[in-house]
């Protein structure tokens, strides 16, 4: 059953865009897969802030700081041995020793949130595809190879988005 929340955000935003005084016709809708189709990794890592007796919010600050963090979301680089080591020397340089966490760990907690799509989400996107609307996947991958296509190219998003190809 779609959650009548989001339906209503759903129909809000969909009239906005098509109302009388805009004459665009909307025939595709796109989703992001973090933080839209599956839940935002924000609460994982303040958990694992917590663990590690660290500030609220220090790893986010500390990953908005660092470029090779923006170029990884962009796509510009492919997680890989280097790029991990990179990372913890980022990190290292903003965090105590005593409260060190190794850029593997960090990335895994990001990671595990993309895993599982929300019920709530797939249920509005089946809806929307009922209606008529084409449905797309546009969103940045930080792997590459078999383990992208394991996040992003697994049978459920291919239910909602059935021509998703994963670019990695």
């Amino acid at each position: 059953r779609v959650s009548p929340l989001l339906l209503e955000l759903a129909t809000i935003h969909l009239n906005k865009f098509s109302n009388k005084t805009n004459p665009c016709e909307i025939k595709a809708l796109l989703f992001d897969v973090g933080g839209v189709i599956t839940a935002s990794p924000l609460l994982k890592i303040n958990h694992l802030e917590e663990e590690h007796n660290l500030e609220k919010g220090i790893l986010g600050k500390v990953l908005k700081s660092c470029e090779l963090f923006h170029d990884l979301e962009k796509g510009k680089v492919r997680m890989d041995d280097t790029v991990l080591h990179n990372l913890d020397l980022h990190l290292n340089q903003h965090l105590k020793p005593e409260n060190f966490i190794d850029s593997n760990k960090l990335i895994q907690c990001i990671e595990s949130c993309v895993e599982t799509p929300l019920a709530e989400v797939v249920e509005l996107i089946r809806h929307l595809k009922t209606l008529g609307y084409k449905v797309g996947i546009v969103s940045n991958v930080f792997f590459s190879g078999e383990k992208a296509v394991g996040i992003y190219g697994t049978s459920l998003l291919h239910d909602l988005s059935p021509s998703c190809v994963v670019l990695s």
